[in-house]
């Protein structure tokens, strides 16, 4: 797997030689030398010109061998030239001490000197390799390494990409040499990990961003090592940090390029998704496409007002109640049809559309506020705001704008998704706190699905956490869920915040949360989200009361 492509590889096979290859070069050499001897014997002895092809075999160990080599070659071309070569093999007379001496000092200075420079020039280029080819920190291979490779065609393997998603955060907070330091260790995790593997090799890609090769079939097997990595702590300067990783992954192929854009396409799709890990298939590649062309068409649909929000209730669990729901957007495509929110969500995220979409769904679940409170449903709104909203200046202004507007802020909870990355927890709490005097309050959405959820209702004013629905979904048969569920229950309850359960789909599961003193449930046990007027009727129907009645019994 180690073919480069590249005339560093051929310098650092041919001018450093070993085993096997050093011997035949060795031999190679004398070879020649004495096939020269033979020539300048048969023409006539040392008297003729021939002798000057003596260069050719002391230049080449220059090459192969560097300054010993030309010194060595040029003593041995000098002896066999010297006093085992006639001047004149007619005559059989025999060079005087002095020309033959001289020839052979001559010779070792040539090779020498040829070794010197040889030898620069080689040292020159290797280090122009290690800037170009190699990470200057961890020394491992990097990204044109990887993409100058030749992988050998129905290799029985896989090449995976792990990326650090809080590489930054561990920048911002504990600065240069300390994530210099953690990224080095991180890489000897990497390494550890497949040394047991045959023909198998990592690179690192990016200062987040490593790349696996392995000659393995077991692709599972491997995949779950690696995110292993994301659930232990790696100790630096007395200091343990959690690296948060995603994993993409694709089968070999001949084409080093091509399997580096499919487990970069891999890797992407897992991070937009919410998943730690996913193996490419044909159809990751074209779900990206598909949504980056959906992304270029948002200023239209924006503009052609596409877009239309649904609401998701949450249930008291204590007495039946809907004092709670989510606003989901959803897009009217013209040509697609209703397309959900992990289709375009993820890609505007990257963009300031973001701050837009945002702005609109505030203002229009406001809207619904006010309508839904006129229809005699008095509920609060909760809505999915990226963190790195909060941070714009412009969207705060907007917040005051509303507020002095007269909407009822005080019914807006803004939900923050703990994958988000705090770069500055003190200055987050400052501007979270100014938001909750305008009267939102703020939840911490997918609890436990990353390794920082501790830290973020610690040092930020959270008023609620939603458990994620990873946990809920197998909650009567898995021991291991209960546990975290009922930790994280206790642990929220203790420090005054109020706990939702997403992704309750049976009585069962339900009846558990009860048990858990859960505050509130969510999930397709009650309903599927639903457009305004769907919610406001069903929020009057007996099938709302009839769950009211069964959680109250």
């Amino acid at each position: 797997m180690k073919n480069i492509v590249s005339v560093i590889d051929i310098l650092e096979k041919w001018t450093t030689p070993k085993g096997i290859r050093k011997i035949i070069l060795t031999l190679f050499i004398l070879s020649l030398q004495m096939m020269i001897y033979r020539v300048v014997y048969l023409t006539g002895g040392a008297k003729f010109s021939y002798s000057q092809a003596m260069y050719i075999p002391l230049i080449l160990g220059s090459l192969f061998f560097g300054v010993i080599g030309g010194v060595t070659f040029g003593a041995s071309g000098g002896l066999l030239l010297g006093p085992l070569m006639p001047l004149d093999t007619i005559t059989m007379e025999m060079q005087d001490f002095i020309n033959w001496n001289y020839r052979l000092g001559f010779y070792i200075v040539i090779g020498l000197i040829t070794g010197i420079i040889i030898d620069f020039l080689v040292s020159t280029i290797k280090k122009l390799n290690k800037l170009s080819f190699y990470n200057h920190f961890t020394n491992l291979p990097n990204a044109r390494y990887f993409e100058n490779m030749r992988i050998k065609e129905n290799t029985p393997g896989y090449f995976f990409i792990i990326e650090m998603n809080n590489y930054s955060q561990i920048l911002y907070n504990l600065g240069y040499e300390f994530s210099m330091k953690f990224v080095i260790a991180f890489a000897k995790e990497v390494s550890g990990i497949i040394k047991s593997y045959e023909d198998s090799q990592v690179f690192h890609l990016q200062d987040n961003k490593f790349g696996v090769l392995i000659k393995d079939p077991n692709e599972k097997e491997i995949s779950k090592k690696f995110l292993k990595l994301g659930q232990m702590a790696i100790k630096v300067d007395g200091i343990e940090v959690h690296p948060y990783i995603f994993v993409g992954a694709a089968r070999c192929e001949k084409n080093s390029c091509d399997l580096l854009k499919k487990a970069e396409y891999a890797r992407l799709f897992a991070k937009k998704n919410l998943r730690d890990y996913h193996m490419y298939i044909p159809e990751t590649s074209s779900k990206i496409d598909r949504n980056f062309k959906l992304f270029e068409e948002f200023p239209r649909a924006i503009s052609n007002d596409e877009f239309f929000l649904c609401y998701h209730p949450k249930f008291e669990v204590s007495t039946g109640l809907v004092k709670e729901a989510e606003v989901l957007i959803r897009w009217m495509h013209p040509k697609k049809g209703t397309v959900g929110p992990n289709e375009f969500i993820p890609y505007l995220e990257t963009t300031t559309f973001i701050t837009k979409i945002t702005k609109w769904i505030l203002r229009q679940s406001l809207k619904s506020l006010n309508i839904m409170e006129k229809a005699g449903v008095d509920i609060k709104l909760s809505i999915n705001v990226p963190l790195k909203i909060l941070e714009d200046p412009e969207f705060i202004a907007y917040l005051k704008e509303l507020r002095q507007m007269g909407y009822p802020l005080k019914k807006i909870e803004f939900e923050i998704l703990e994958r988000d990355c705090v770069e500055d927890f003190k200055k987050i709490s400052h501007i979270m706190n100014s938001i909750k005097k305008m009267g939102i309050s703020f939840s911490l959405d997918d609890f436990g699905t990353g390794y920082s959820a501790l830290s973020y209702v610690k040092k930020l004013p959270f008023d609620k956490i939603k458990l994620d629905m990873m946990f809920i979904k197998d909650l009567e048969q898995s021991r291991e869920n209960m546990g975290i569920v009922k930790s994280a229950i206790d642990m929220a309850h203790n420090m005054g915040i109020t706990v939702v359960a997403e992704g309750v789909e049976s009585e069962d599961t339900l009846e558990m949360l009860k048990k858990l003193k859960c505050d509130h449930a969510q999930g397709f046990y009650f309903n599927h989200p639903l457009r305004r007027v769907e919610f406001i009727k069903w929020y009057h129907s007996d099938e709302n009361k009839k769950f009211f009645q069964e959680m109250t019994s």
